[in-house]
């Protein structure tokens, strides 16, 4: 079962699992705002911003805004090792964050890229993990091809 950790801009930080969330007495209404009832005090939220690529949203809770960072157990789990906000990037060189499998590689050498681009997919812990373009640039080279076994810290690929 899934957890998710979230925290706040105003420093809480909490985990809800996927019962948790199913278990919630939430209903979207009409206008796209949600109701919450929860232990007895009754919340209206509204998403203001969401920023999905980097799991960032703003929301509005009783008039009150709050932004939040939402991470699964594999962005923790890349948290407790060391790369926390970063992929592994030093002058446009992209380094694996972790050891496992490329499934998928999107880009070229002379492919343009924008940040943000799903570059290479990389199973690992038996989870797809996107790795994404740092910064916007021209795929300089390419190390790696799909069904390469990558270490912790090896180069997939330079961006110029």
């Amino acid at each position: 079962m899934s957890k998710f950790r979230i925290l706040t801009d105003d420093g809480l930080n909490f985990e809800l699992s996927e019962t948790d969330i199913e278990q919630l007495d939430i209903l979207e209404n009409q206008d796209g705002t949600y109701s919450l009832i929860q232990n007895g005090n009754s919340y209206n939220i509204e998403i203001i911003r969401k920023d999905y690529l980097n799991k960032k949203y703003v929301l509005r809770v009783n008039e009150k805004e709050i932004g939040l960072n939402l991470k699964n157990e594999l962005d923790v789990q890349i948290e407790q090792m060391g790369y926390i906000d970063k992929v592994g990037i030093s002058g446009g060189t992209l380094y694996s964050p972790m050891p496992g499998l490329v499934i998928k590689n999107n880009v070229r050498i002379g492919d343009e890229v924008e940040k943000g681009d799903a570059l290479i997919v990389l199973e690992a812990m038996k989870m797809e993990n996107i790795i994404k373009a740092p910064l916007k640039g021209v795929i300089k080279s390419v190390f790696v091809k799909e069904g390469d076994s990558v270490l912790k810290k090896q180069v997939l690929l330079e961006i110029v």
